[in-house]
């Protein structure tokens, strides 16, 4: 952020010919980019720890219930598992966390599609989340994955 805050001074030559408006609303558009890749990168992170969790619980056939549910889905090639159909599903129907929590995470991701691919079609919830907000989501979720 600093790096922003940096750039965008009324004393860099770029913005000489600039209006306040358009300083401040140039500035607003580049802030906001920002907060998005920050999202993006918290909830790449996230997906990562979840995949890489699912990836040793298969590997160590561990026996808490949510190992157990993650091996009886038999996919032939579990780096192939999907995030939301079958991870999260997994610890939405068998963790021990609530439902609508999960729900939550899972629409999340729907915002991390977005994020990643281009940001081309209009979100059907039609809410971008901001980085504070999906990091106290994330946060404890990651959390409670580990601490199983």
């Amino acid at each position: 952020m600093d790096a922003l805050n940096d750039y965008y001074q009324t004393t860099n030559p770029r913005f000489i010919s600039y209006t306040r408006q358009e300083f401040e609303q140039e500035f607003d558009e580049s802030r906001d980019e920002l907060e998005k890749l920050f999202s993006l990168d918290l909830l790449s992170c996230v997906e990562a720890s979840c995949r890489v969790d699912y990836l040793n619980r298969l590997g160590k056939k561990l026996k808490d219930p949510v190992s157990r549910a993650m091996r009886s889905l038999g996919l032939p090639d579990p780096r192939k598992a999907s995030l939301e159909e079958h991870i999260l599903s997994t610890w939405q129907n068998v963790g021990a966390y609530r439902n609508g929590y999960m729900s939550e995470i899972k629409r999340v991701f729907k915002y991390r599609h977005w994020l990643a691919h281009g940001r081309y079609w209009v979100l059907r919830n039609g809410r971008i989340l901001d980085f504070s907000s999906l990091y106290a989501l994330m946060d404890p979720f990651i959390s409670y994955i580990r601490s199983y």
